[in-house]
């Protein structure tokens, strides 16, 4: 989270001075002062009093305004519009493909479509909190690094839209490992992928998801709305760049498993179709609708193009020459008649 989001006033050897620290770390002034009380007035005004530390020897208190201007009037507006707007619009396409595909029992029951579904609710969800949400924040002008009101609710909020996120790349991993199952091993997918066994792959996938929510729940690790940037960020403290950094690494070992997954299926595919008697590995044998097509656009294409080579060779035999010229002839003969 950016260094600014907070202040601190000291007054040391009678020169006041501005001293900037992280969200954890002024929520922690009692290490540093005795008796601090913060109080926001309003979502760019911080009214911040407090007695200074012992070492100092005054038992004065200490008052000050800071004012800060999150963002402009036209800013804030403008994106939490576009916001909303983008998120009714994809919203609308979710709604109808979800309903095709609850309603439709053939789809609902293979495991392909199951796993999209269920990408499709953790999307919507991401919508509900990172657009709508967030637009609502924007704005009220209710930045949760600088507005105490709000920070508890950002943090659980904040917490459920990132277990979401992670939550989400591991789905997608899962469903290019199906894919991958499906058209290199399928006699081993139907097991793997069988409708019991998607339930509870889909049920630890949860279980996951459950153990990043209630992670992201600890005191020290804060992930909170900010309207400066317009974005989420992870506190400062040194839990929540640990997280941050484990988040990261996670995410990429999904990242490049898909890769692979999908490098694998795409040279199945070349294989097929250049070598009709490949059948995959471990001697499974493909079944799809879509390699036969390629198949049979390949023999057709070879098949015209010696078509055409023949033709070219016919016309050039005088014996075809002198046909077409009888069949002009006698087309012109018969126009006169």
């Amino acid at each position: 989270m950016k260094e600014n989001v907070c202040y601190r006033f000291m007054k040391q050897h009678d020169q006041g001075f501005f001293s900037k620290l992280s969200l954890s770390a002024t929520r922690d002034l009692t290490t540093i002062c005795n008796y601090p009380n913060i109080r926001y007035i309003s979502s760019t005004v911080i009214h911040l009093t407090y007695r200074p530390c012992s070492i100092m020897n005054n038992s004065d208190n200490y008052t000050v305004n800071i004012t800060k201007e999150l963002c402009s009037p036209w800013e804030c507006n403008l994106v939490a519009t576009s916001y909303i707007i983008l998120s009714i619009i994809y919203v609308a396409f979710y709604i109808p493909c979800a309903y095709f595909i609850v309603t439709d029992k053939k789809l609902i029951r293979q495991s392909y479509y199951r796993i999209v579904m269920h990408m499709g609710i953790l999307d919507f969800l991401t919508l509900l909190l990172n657009g709508i949400y967030s637009s609502i924040l924007i704005y009220a002008r209710r930045d949760s690094t600088t507005d105490d009101q709000t920070f508890m609710i950002n943090k659980i909020l904040g917490g459920l839209m990132n277990s979401i996120a992670v939550t989400y790349i591991l789905f997608a991993h899962l469903l290019s490992f199906n894919r991958f199952m499906a058209l290199c091993l399928p006699k081993m997918s139907k097991t793997v992928f069988s409708l019991r066994n998607t339930h509870k792959i889909l049920f630890v996938c949860f279980i996951y998801n459950l153990g990043w929510f209630v992670a992201y729940q600890m005191p020290t690790l804060n992930i909170v709305y900010s309207i400066e940037s317009f974005s989420w960020y992870y506190d400062t403290n040194s839990i929540s760049l640990f997280v941050r950094n484990l988040d990261f690494i996670v995410n990429i070992c999904h990242v490049v498993c898909m890769i692979l997954w999908y490098v694998c299926l795409s040279i199945v595919l070349k294989l097929k179709i250049i070598f009709p008697e490949f059948t995959g590995f471990f001697g499974a044998k493909i079944n799809n609708s879509y390699i036969k097509y390629k198949q049979c656009a390949y023999v057709f294409n070879q098949l015209g193009q010696k078509a055409k080579q023949l033709e070219m060779s016919a016309r050039n035999q005088p014996s075809f020459i002198n046909l077409v010229k009888m069949i002009e002839i006698k087309s012109v003969l018969s126009e006169k008649d």
